[in-house]
C-alpha cells in the first residue's frame, strides 16, 4: 500500500488491515489519520508523539494504553463502546464522541484534561461530576429535557455558565460570517436554502432553552470544505453569545444586542422578552440577506424588500409581528418553511428587474383574495377598474396605483395604509383613510376638503390649481410639494397653517405679505425666481431658503431683504453662508462673552452676601441649596431666604429655563423666580422661592406607611395638578418632565398638613411653544416619557405632559415604573386592584396615540364628574372592563380600543354600536356576539373565529358588508335586515347550522342557504313558496310567516315537496301538521 508520510502528517485514511507494529514510524508524527480503521487496537500500536489522532470509523473496545499519552485531539466519532477510567489518556483536550450513547455513570471516564467534548448522540441522564469542570465547550444531543442537563449546567463555564448547544462552537476552520454574502447577488432559491439551515440552527439553540439575543448576519457562520465550496448539509453555525441567556434566567427588561435587529418588546421594555425576540432579529437578518436595509424604517419597523416572492415575504412577515404573541415561534417557523418547500418559485438573482414584483399587466384578472395577504408594499401599474371590498389586503401599507382613475368609495382602501401614490387620480378624496401619512397626487385638481386628510406629506404634482382651489387653510400636512405654474401670487388661504416644509418648484412671481404661514421653516421657490424684494415678506420662522435664478444675481440685494433668521441660502444648488452662527463653547475663556450675549441682566453673585443653610437636592443642570441673604435685598426684592440653583458648566439650554422662569415668575403654580447671577468663577446662580411648608409628592410618598396615597386623595390631587398644569400650558409652556419629584404640595401645618396648593419645579427641560404646536426632542424621564417623545415622530406636544401625568398617577398608587409590566407598545400596565373608575381615568391618560389621549380639559371634566359605569356611553372609547367578567353588555358607540375588552369575556352585546371594528378589538375569547345597530363593512379578522353565535341585528346589510364573516366557525347566525335581493352561494358562512333571517321574504336561490343548516327561520311575510324546493336537504326545522291572503293550495303543494326531509314546519307561530 502507499500512504503519505512526512514529519508532521501520516495519512492512513484508507487503511483497515489487521494491526502491524512496524506500520507506523516511531518518530514524532503530530497528526495520524486512520479515519477508516476499525480493527482492534492494542497497547503500543500507535507510538508516542502522535498529537492528533483520527479514528472516525473505530468502534472496537479500547484497552488501556491503546491511545498514547501524547494525543491531545482524539476523534472517535463512531465509537459506542463502554468507557471506564484509563481508556482515554489525561493528555486529551479535544474529544469527539459524537455517536456515543452508553450511560456515563463512572466518575473519571472522561479525563479531567478535556476542555472540548462532543456528545451529540448522548440520550442518557448526566449525573453531577461525570462531565469534568475542565470542559468549557460541550455539544449535547438536541431535544434533551432541561432536568437531564441541569445537573451539569453549573460545571460548564461557557457564556456565563450556559450550555453550548451543538450548533454553537467557538472556532470552525473554513467558516466565514454570512455577512460576507451581503455584497453578492444570490437567487431566492439559494437564499431559501440558507434560511432553512439558519432556522434549524436557531431551533437547536431554543430547544436547549437558550435565547441568543443578538441574531444577525455577523453572528451566523457559513461552513466550507477544504476546496472553498459550501457544505451540502449542516453548513450553518451560530456564534456571538455575548448577550445570551438561559430562558429561566432572563432579565425581562434588559436592553442588549444590536439596535437595528432589536425586537420592539426590548426597545420599549415591555417585560415580555423571550424566544420570540430572536425571531424578530431573524426577520431583520433575512431582510439583510435579501438585499434590504434594516436601517430603512417604515413607521419605525424594517421594510421588507419589494422584489421578493410572496412566499419569502410571508416568512419575513411572520417574524416581524409587533406583538410577540402573534409572532411565529421557531418550531412554527420551521414547520412553515419546510412545509412550503424550497422550490416555491424559480427565482432570478435579486438584481434582475423581472424579479421585482410589479403587477404591471393586472387590469382585469384581479379579484378579492387574488392579492396575497401579508404583503406590505404593492404596485399595480395598469390597474384601472373599480375597487371591490377586500381587494387590497389590510396588510398593505405602501400602495402605488400608477394608472388608477376611478372614484374611491369608503372602506375599499386598507385602514393600515400609510403611503398612497395615485399619479393619475382626479376624483374627490373623501374616502382616503386617515391612516395615510404620505399622499402623492400628480394629476389631482379637485376641490380639497381639508377635514378628510390628516397626513404629513402631500405632493400635488403639477396640476393642482392653487388659484382656483382655496380650501387648503385647515389642512394637517407638514410637507407640501407642488410643481404648479403660478400666474398669480399665492394668498394667505392657499397654504395650510400646519406646513413646516413648503416646496413650490415653479413659483417665480412676487411673494405677498402674510401669504406664507408663520409655521413654515423651509421653503423652496422656482427655477427662475427674480422678485428678491418680495423676500422681505417671508415670515421670520424660515431658516432655510432655496431657489434658482439667473447667473448674474446680486447677492447683496438678496441678503438685504431676507429675514434675519436665515443663515444660509441655496441658490442654483450652491449653499451660500449668510451669517455664521455663534458657537457655544464651554471653555472658560469664552464664557464671559457668551454669557454676556445670552444673559444681559445677570447680577454679580458674591459668596460673602449669602449664608448657606443646607443642600436641597440636585436638578437637571446643577445643585440646589438653601441660603440666607445677608442684607435681605435681592434684585430689588426683600428676600430673607431662597433656593439657589448653582450651575458650574454653562449650557445654552439654561437660557430657555431662565426665560421660562421669568415668564412664570408671577404664576401661582410655579416657584417664584428672583433673578440670576454670575460669580467670579463664571458659575451661574438662579434664585428661586423657598416654601418652608412644602414637600415633593415623591418625598411625601416615602413618609406614608404603605408608600402610596388613597384613591380619593390621588383623584383630588390630580384634579388640582391638572388645573395647575393647564394654566402652565396656557402660558405657552410645556413642562416635559412631569413626575412626583417635580410636583410640590404646599401644606397647611395648622390643618394637619392638608394640601392647600400645588407648585411645579424644575423647568430645565421645559419648552415654550405656540398653541397646538409639536416638538421633536428626546427629553424627559424615560419611565414617564410619552411614546411620541421616545419615537421622535414630531407628534409630541401638550398631551405628552398628560401621558407623564398618567405615569405620575401610577407612582402615587405605589408602582415602580422602572420595574412594572407594560403592554406590547411599552405602555405601563394599570393595576387591577384599583377601582374601575380610577383605572379608566389612568387609561385615558396613557393612550399610545396622542389623538386618542385625554387633553387636560378632558381630564378635568372627567375628574369633576368622577363616575364611570361599565355600560355608560363613554365620550372617548370603551371603558375598562373588570377582569373575570364572562358576560358583558356595553352600551357604547365609540370605536373600540385594542385591549379595552378583557380576554375573559365570552358573551358580548353591543346594542348601539355602529363603528368600524378593528382587528383584535373583540377578544378571541368571545363565543357569543350580539349587535343591533351595526351596519359597517367587516374588515378581515374583525370578527374573531372563536365566535360561534353571531346576532347582526336589524340594520346589517349582509350582502354588502358581510364578506369577511368567519366562514367556517359560526354555528348560529341571526340577521334581521330587510333583504331586497336573494342571498346567493357564499353570502352566508358554510358552517351555520341554525340560521334566522326573520326579514327575509323573497326568493330562495339554489345553494343560497348553506348546506349544513338544520334550523331555518325566514320572514313574517314570506311569499315565494315555490323557491322552498331550493332548500338544502339538511334543513329539518323550518319557520316563517305568511300574510292573511296567502295561497293555501300553493303552500300545501310546495310543502309536500320538501316534507321528505323537513320534520317540523312552523307558520305564523303554529306547528303545521302533516
Amino acid at each position: 500500500m502507499s500512504f503519505l508520510k512526512s514529519k508532521d502528517i501520516l495519512d492512513l485514511s484508507t487503511y483497515n488491515q489487521p494491526p502491524s507494529y512496524s506500520l507506523i514510524p516511531i518518530y514524532s508524527t503530530y497528526t495520524l489519520n486512520l479515519s477508516t480503521y476499525n480493527q482492534p487496537l492494542t497497547a503500543g500500536l500507535i507510538p508516542n508523539g502522535v498529537d492528533t489522532l483520527y479514528l472516525s470509523s473505530y468502534n472496537q473496545p479500547l484497552v488501556p494504553g491503546s491511545i498514547p499519552d501524547s494525543v491531545s485531539t482524539l476523534d472517535l466519532s463512531s465509537y459506542n463502546q463502554p468507557l471506564v477510567p484509563g481508556l482515554i489518556p489525561n493528555s486529551v483536550h479535544t474529544l469527539n464522541l459524537s455517536s456515543y450513547n452508553q450511560p456515563l455513570n463512572i466518575y473519571g471516564a472522561i479525563p479531567f484534561s478535556v476542555t472540548s467534548l462532543n456528545l451529540m448522540s448522548y440520550k442518557h441522564k448526566l449525573n453531577h461530576g461525570v462531565i469534568p469542570k475542565s470542559v468549557h465547550s460541550l455539544i449535547l444531543a438536541t431535544g434533551k429535557e432541561d432536568h437531564e442537563i441541569a445537573s451539569i449546567s453549573n460545571d460548564i463555564e461557557i457564556i456565563e455558565s450556559r450550555i453550548y448547544p451543538k450548533n454553537c462552537i467557538k472556532y470552525i476552520e473554513g467558516a466565514i460570517p454570512i455577512s460576507n454574502l451581503l455584497e453578492q447577488f444570490h437567487s431566492e432559491n439559494e437564499l431559501l436554502i440558507i434560511v432553512n439551515e439558519i432556522i434549524k440552527s436557531i431551533k437547536t439553540i431554543h430547544d436547549n432553552n437558550i435565547i441568543h439575543f443578538d441574531i444577525k448576519c455577523e453572528n451566523i457562520l457559513l461552513l466550507h470544505d477544504e476546496n472553498g465550496k459550501r457544505l451540502q448539509n449542516n453548513f450553518i453555525k451560530i456564534t456571538g453569545f455575548k448577550y445570551s441567556s438561559i430562558e429561566s434566567k432572563v432579565d425581562l427588561y434588559r436592553v442588549v444586542g444590536t439596535e437595528t435587529h432589536m425586537a420592539p418588546e426590548m426597545k420599549l421594555k415591555t417585560g415580555n422578552l423571550g424566544f420570540k425576540s430572536d425571531i424578530w432579529s431573524l426577520g431583520c437578518t433575512l431582510i439583510e440577506l435579501a438585499g434590504g436595509d434594516v436601517k430603512e424604517l417604515g413607521t419605525n419597523f424594517p421594510i421588507i424588500p419589494n422584489h421578493l416572492s410572496n412566499h419569502f415575504k410571508n416568512i419575513i412577515q411572520q417574524c416581524l409581528k409587533v406583538n410577540p404573541d402573534s409572532r411565529f415561534n421557531i418550531n412554527e417557523l420551521y414547520n412553515y418553511v419546510t412545509s412550503k418547500g424550497l422550490t416555491y418559485k424559480e427565482s432570478e438573482p435579486v438584481y434582475e428587474s423581472k424579479n421585482i414584483i410589479k403587477l404591471e399587466l393586472f387590469n382585469e384578472a384581479i379579484t378579492v383574495q387574488s392579492i396575497f395577504y401579508g404583503i406590505k408594499k404593492l404596485e399595480l401599474q395598469a390597474f384601472n377598474q373599480s375597487f371591490e371590498y377586500g381587494l387590497i389586503p389590510d396588510s398593505v401599507e405602501y400602495l402605488i396605483l400608477q394608472s388608477y382613475n376611478q372614484p374611491i368609495v369608503p372602506y375599499v382602501l386598507p385602514s393600515n395604509l400609510k403611503y398612497l401614490i395615485i399619479p393619475s387620480y382626479n376624483y374627490p378624496l373623501d374616502s382616503i383613510p386617515s391612516s395615510v401619512t404620505h399622499l402623492q397626487l400628480n394629476s389631482f385638481n379637485e376641490k380639497l376638503n381639508p377635514f378628510i386628510y390628516f397626513g404629513k406629506f402631500l405632493d400635488f404634482g403639477y396640476r393642482y390649481n392653487f388659484e382656483e382651489n382655496e380650501s387648503l387653510d385647515s389642512g394637517y400636512f407638514q410637507t407640501l410639494q407642488s410643481g404648479f405654474q403660478f400666474i398669480k401670487p399665492i394668498n394667505e388661504r392657499n397654504i395650510p397653517s400646519s406646513v413646516t416644509d413648503l416646496q413650490l418648484y415653479n413659483y417665480n412671481i412676487e411673494l405677498l405679505p402674510n401669504s406664507i404661514p408663520e409655521t413654515v421653516e423651509m421653503i423652496t421657490l422656482g427655477s427662475n425666481f427674480t422678485h428678491f424684494k418680495s423676500l422681505s415678506n417671508l415670515p421670520s420662522s424660515i431658516i432655510n431658503l432655496k431657489f434658482e435664478t439667473n447667473e448674474n444675481f446680486n447677492l447683496t440685494e438678496i441678503i438685504k431683504h431676507i429675514p434675519t433668521t436665515i443663515t444660509s441660502i441655496n441658490i442654483n444648488n450652491n449653499i451660500i453662508k449668510i451669517r455664521k452662527p455663534q458657537p457655544i463653547n464651554n471653555s472658560k475663556q469664552n464664557k464671559p462673552q457668551q454669557q454676556k450675549n445670552i444673559l444681559n441682566h445677570a447680577l454679580e453673585h458674591k459668596i460673602d452676601d449669602w449664608e448657606i443653610i443646607s443642600t436641597l437636592g440636585k436638578g437637571n443642570f446643577g445643585i440646589v441649596f438653601l441660603a440666607k441673604k445677608i442684607n435681605s435685598i435681592l434684585n430689588g426684592t426683600n428676600v430673607s431666604i431662597c433656593a439657589i440653583k448653582k450651575i458650574d458648566i454653562f449650557d445654552i439650554k439654561l437660557q430657555s429655563e431662565i426665560e421660562i422662569l421669568d415668564k412664570l415668575k408671577n404664576h401661582e403654580h410655579s416657584i417664584k423666580y428672583y433673578g440670576y447671577g454670575i460669580d467670579e468663577n463664571d458659575s451661574l446662580y438662579i434664585y428661586m422661592e423657598y416654601i418652608e411648608s412644602s414637600i415633593s409628592i415623591a418625598n411625601k410618598l416615602k413618609q406614608l406607611p404603605n408608600k402610596r396615597f388613597q384613591e380619593d386623595k390621588i383623584k383630588s390631587l390630580i384634579f388640582e395638578i391638572a388645573i395647575a398644569l393647564k394654566k402652565i400650558h396656557e402660558s405657552g409652556i410645556i413642562h416635559r418632565d412631569i413626575k412626583c419629584d417635580h410636583i410640590f404640595l404646599i401644606e397647611d401645618k395648622s390643618q394637619n398638613n392638608e394640601t392647600k396648593g400645588i407648585k411645579f419645579i424644575d423647568f430645565g427641560l421645559s419648552k415654550q411653544i405656540e398653541k397646538d404646536s409639536k416638538y421633536n426632542s428626546l427629553v424627559g424621564t424615560d419611565s414617564h416619557m410619552a411614546p411620541e417623545v421616545k419615537l421622535q415622530n414630531r407628534q409630541a406636544g401638550s398631551k405628552s405632559d398628560v401621558y407623564s401625568l398618567g405615569c405620575t398617577m401610577l407612582e402615587m398608587v405605589g408602582i415602580n415604573l422602572n420595574k412594572c409590566k407594560s403592554d406590547d407598545q411599552g405602555v405601563p400596565s394599570i393595576p387591577t386592584n384599583l377601582s374601575f373608575s380610577f383605572q379608566n381615568t389612568i387609561q385615558h391618560c396613557l393612550q399610545f396615540y396622542p389623538c386618542s389621549r385625554y387633553s387636560l380639559d378632558d381630564l378635568i371634566a372627567h375628574l369633576s364628574n368622577n363616575q364611570i359605569k361599565v355600560n355608560e356611553n363613554e365620550t372617548r372609547f370603551g371603558c375598562i372592563i373588570p377582569p373575570n367578567i364572562k358576560r358583558l353588555e356595553l352600551e357604547t358607540n365609540e370605536p373600540l380600543e385594542l385591549g379595552a375588552i378583557d380576554n375573559d369575556v365570552q358573551y358580548l352585546s353591543l346594542p348601539i354600536y355602529d363603528q368600524p371594528i378593528r382587528e383584535g378589538s373583540i377578544p378571541s375569547s368571545v363565543k357569543y356576539l350580539l349587535f343591533n345597530k351595526l351596519n359597517q363593512y367587516l374588515e378581515c379578522d374583525s370578527i374573531p373565529e372563536s365566535v360561534e353565535y353571531l346576532d347582526l341585528g336589524n340594520e346589517f346589510d349582509i350582502e354588502k358588508n358581510g364578506y369577511n364573516i368567519p366562514y367556517s366557525t359560526i354555528l348560529f347566525l341571526r340577521c334581521g335586515f330587510n333583504f331586497k335581493t336573494p342571498v346567493h352561494q357564499r353570502s352566508l358562512p358554510e358552517s351555520v347550522t341554525n340560521l334566522q333571517l326573520y326579514n327575509y321574504n323573497i326568493e330562495i336561490k339554489r345553494k343560497g342557504i348553506p348546506q349544513r343548516v338544520k334550523s331555518l327561520t325566514l320572514g313574517s311575510d314570506f311569499k315565494d313558496f315555490e323557491s322552498l324546493s331550493n332548500l338544502p336537504s339538511s334543513v329539518i326545522d323550518l319557520t316563517f310567516g305568511v300574510s292573511e291572503s296567502f295561497d293555501e293550495n300553493q303552500l300545501t303543494k310546495e310543502i309536500e315537496k320538501i316534507q321528505t326531509h323537513i320534520t317540523s314546519i312552523i307558520i305564523n307561530g303554529k306547528q303545521r301538521r302533516n
